[in-house]
């Protein structure tokens, strides 16, 4: 493949291809990790922040300095610096204990008496295996995985800065939009696959290279199972390793593609493109302030400005989206980690793909200019509320649990909402942090075996705890089976979720490449590495840093039980309301969207319907001079012609 400006796009792709990839396989198995290493929300959000926590403090400096140097090899060393981030991330399983869970379906003795009803439950508890400072339970191997998305962020600066602006510096005006909206839909690909990837991983044991998986006696729709969430950093990260390689092979100019810049020079000292002084800039870069004067000229920029708002808005609405959306079809319909990122990946992410090109086509065919793009960038966004919108009214209630979402027998003294704890179980000593749900013969869904008050357990032929039995709170039969009595009042209804999301995708997609194309036209030839770099930090710092955070209190806020494992100091939640957390989750996600509407109709009313005005005024003004012209000459020709025929009659 010959080193032009299309291999180098194509090569770009790639490189964006697996670095979104390793990003969407982190984001499905978020909920795994949280399970695994005992995680509220708010902590998850935490390590998914972490790649752009790295990002950010190098995202500036490198968008400053990139232009300087060979753009393609830095991204390349980007590349590899993000492969071993990568590697660090998995680090954790293997220098960790094996993963333990508690199994209620087997008769051990310490099952039988921390689950079932006795005064000593309490201290049984902190009798388990708390003197095992390696326990990878208590430990706090997890900032292994912080510290290696943060390397990896810092290896993925330079991809976006750096080769989006080295792709508009060697195409035609119209071939760069097609060209990065190719490279954009080539990325897109990687959520797909990202999602599909975890999907297929969510159904492997965490630990299954070092135990018999057969033994476990758990599937993966157990609320206890955790799928081996380490094996997809392995295959995107050698992915990451291999696409960079061809890019140490690029020059720092395509010499070719610059001499046909060069032939369209700037008019009057400034950019062809948008008016900015060309020579102004080039001065100020070879100055110790010529930042300052670059950020000046940026700040001074209202479209510019109103764009990077209008990004980092979207930005900030995509993170809660991208961080838990997987969980909020766990939570809100019972689906598996797995399914879920099945229905995320196979069915939902290829409209997005499809709608990035669709848009790419629509700029690159009728050629569109400013105020095109953005009206592509408003139906874009009022069809995605459309369809997103009406879906923060749709969904299940929480399954019934007692003392949680209903009360326990109301013939029993104190049933009320709010504890799982009451009258029936108070000399129980049950474990309120412990969540190891038992199915009641009225369908209600108890806590543990001692919520519901059981004393005895029989068992099967094969050992296998069948009921819990003798239960203070059930009243008649008095016995509990193993397990929740459903996942789900409503499963199926995540289908029309996944329906309308897949059309919101699709008109959200739509979108991608006008924004990109109306940054890049607002910048000056010499500022668009630098201003893609601060923009990319702006949607980090304002949008991907902080969005994840807020979705998670947010998510937090509606949680029912908080859980902790043994010997561990960290709660995590294992029911939640689900209103709660459906209204918080999208409710937040569309009001986003209506501030990004705002934006764009900023955008539209302000400078795009004023710049097509007058430069329709112009075209009109050219015609009317050139049909003044023609009836001048026409007269003059006439004049002469009569002039003529008088001589002759002479």
């Amino acid at each position: 493949m010959a080193l032009g400006i299309r291999s180098f796009s194509f090569w770009l792709g790639c490189i964006l291809f697996a670095e979104i990839t390793a990003g969407a396989y982190f984001r499905s198995v978020i909920t795994t990790i949280e399970r695994r290493f005992g995680l509220p929300s708010t902590m998850t959000a935490v390590l998914t922040s972490s790649y752009q926590i790295g990002n950010l403090p190098f995202m500036v400096v490198i968008s400053y300095i990139g232009s300087r140097y060979n753009r393609p090899r830095l991204i390349a060393m980007g590349s590899l610096l993000a492969m071993l981030g990568y590697m660090l991330t998995i680090l954790p399983q293997f220098i960790g204990e094996r993963y333990k869970f508690v199994d209620i379906s087997r008769n051990t003795s310490n099952n039988e008496h921390v689950l079932t009803c006795s005064s000593s439950n309490s201290s049984v508890i902190q009798e388990q295996n708390c003197d095992e400072q390696n326990d990878a339970e208590s430990s706090n191997l997890y900032i292994f995985i912080l510290i290696g998305i943060m390397i990896t962020g810092i290896g993925g600066s330079p991809l976006q800065p750096l080769g989006f602006s080295y792709v508009d510096d060697h195409a035609t005006k119209h071939n760069a939009a097609l060209y990065i909206g190719i490279v954009t839909s080539i990325g897109l690909a990687g959520p797909a696959l990202g999602f599909v990837l975890g999907s297929v991983t969510m159904k492997m044991w965490v630990d299954f290279p070092w135990v018999d998986t057969a033994t476990i006696g758990i599937n993966p729709r157990h609320p206890a199972w955790v799928g081996a969430w380490w094996v997809g950093f392995i295959v995107t990260a050698i992915g990451i390793f291999l696409f960079g390689l061809p890019l140490w092979f690029y020059p720092k100019e395509m010499k070719q593609e610059i001499e046909d810049m060069k032939e369209k020079p700037a008019q009057n000292g400034k950019s062809p493109a948008n008016g900015f002084e060309v020579g102004k800039v080039k001065a100020s870069f070879k100055t110790d302030t010529g930042v300052v004067e670059a950020l000046k000229q940026l700040a001074c920029n209202k479209r510019y400005i109103l764009v990077l708002a209008l990004w980092t808005s979207e930005a900030f609405r995509i993170s809660g989206g991208a961080t838990f959306m997987i969980k909020y079809l766990e939570v809100g319909f019972g689906k598996s980690a797995s399914t879920s990122s099945f229905l995320i990946g196979a069915l939902n992410l290829p409209f997005l793909i499809l709608g990035t090109i669709t848009g790419s086509f629509i700029i690159k065919r009728w050629k569109l200019e400013t105020s095109g793009i953005i009206k592509i960038s408003i139906y874009s966004l009022f069809g995605t509320l459309a369809f997103f919108g009406p879906l923060v009214f749709v969904g299940c209630d929480t399954i019934d649990i007692a003392g949680l979402t209903v009360p326990y027998n109301e013939s029993l003294p104190g049933a009320e909402l709010g504890s799982a704890s009451t009258i029936c179980n108070a000399d129980c000593s049950c474990q309120d942090s412990f969540y190891a749900p038992v199915c009641g013969p009225d369908g209600i869904t108890y806590v543990t075996p001692c919520h519901a008050g059981c004393t005895g357990l029989s068992s099967d032929d094969s050992g296998r705890i069948a009921n819990y039995t003798s239960c203070a709170c059930i009243p008649g039969e008095g016995h509990v089976g193993v397990g929740r009595c459903t996942d789900s009042n409503c499963e199926n209804l995540a289908w029309l979720i996944i329906g309308f999301s897949m059309v919101a995708n699709f008109l959200g997609g739509m979108q991608v490449t006008p924004i990109m194309v109306l940054i890049l036209r607002s910048l000056p030839v010499q500022l668009k590495a630098f201003g893609m770099g601060l923009i990319l930090c702006s949607i980090r710092l304002f949008g991907y840093i902080p969005g994840p955070v807020i979705y998670g209190k947010l998510i937090d806020r509606s949680c029912l039980l908080w859980s902790r494992k043994p010997c561990s100091d960290r709660a995590y939640c294992s029911v939640y309301d689900n209103a709660g957390f459906r209204y918080g989750f999208l409710g937040l996600m569309n009001a986003m969207k209506i501030v990004s509407i705002t934006l764009a109709l900023t955008y539209y009313f302000v400078f795009a319907k004023p710049d097509a005005e007058k430069l329709k005024k112009q075209i009109d003004q050219e015609k009317n001079g050139k049909l003044q012209n023609f009836s001048e000459n026409a007269g003059l020709l006439q004049s002469k012609s009569i002039e003529c025929l008088k001589q002759t009659d002479i």
